[in-house]
């Protein structure tokens, strides 16, 4: 895994989710993304012992097969934020999860199928003005362009942070913020 064209045929047979992925992963990869799950579970960390970083590099390996269509960078360096970006996000909900579980309740998924639609206000007429407000900014998300659509969908939905977000598109903090923000000015306009 040194050169551009390695590199090339991993993202290629992530993006296909190849189940033969096997000397592409048992070697380099794999021995880098447990080294970085290692890492970023050391000792002092205070998830390293309600988390194993075997767990984590396999969970982390499965985001990134799900993920790889947003990977946007050419270098190894990028690629290598990107997974960082995936390890930090396991990490975070990992951590949610626990949070929850000391003040004695349970980290729930983002919607179960019975909630979906759920209507917290109790009237019939705020759940669907709630559903035509949804529907409506799906709409003009999705209107805008990729390099800004991405960001938001990412910050909001996924709650990354700008860095994970500058990871995975391979440009500064700064950049990202400024992504999110005028994204979220042009959204403003059209609503």
């Amino acid at each position: 895994m040194t050169t551009p064209a390695d590199l090339d045929q991993l993202v290629r047979a992530l993006r296909e989710a190849r189940r033969d992925l096997g000397a592409l992963l048992q070697d380099e990869l794999l021995r880098r993304v447990r080294a970085l799950c290692s890492q970023r579970l050391a000792s002092g960390d205070r998830l390293r012992g309600s988390m194993d970083s075997e767990d984590l590099t396999q969970d982390v390996l499965i985001d990134l097969i799900d993920a790889i269509e947003e990977f946007r960078g050419r270098s190894w360096q990028e690629f290598f934020a990107f997974v960082d970006a995936l390890v930090g996000r396991r990490k975070v909900q990992h951590a949610r999860r626990l949070g929850a579980a000391k003040r004695g309740g349970f980290a729930a998924p983002a919607a179960l199928p019975s909630e979906v639609g759920a209507n917290p206000s109790g009237t019939p007429s705020r759940a669907a003005a709630n559903a035509e407000e949804r529907e409506r900014a799906g709409q003009l998300l999705a209107g805008l362009p990729e390099e800004e659509r991405l960001p938001i969908q990412w910050r909001l939905m996924e709650e990354l942070s700008y860095a994970e977000i500058a990871a995975r598109l391979g440009i500064s903090e700064e950049a990202a913020r400024q992504r999110v923000s005028r994204g979220l000015r042009r959204l403003k306009e059209r609503w």
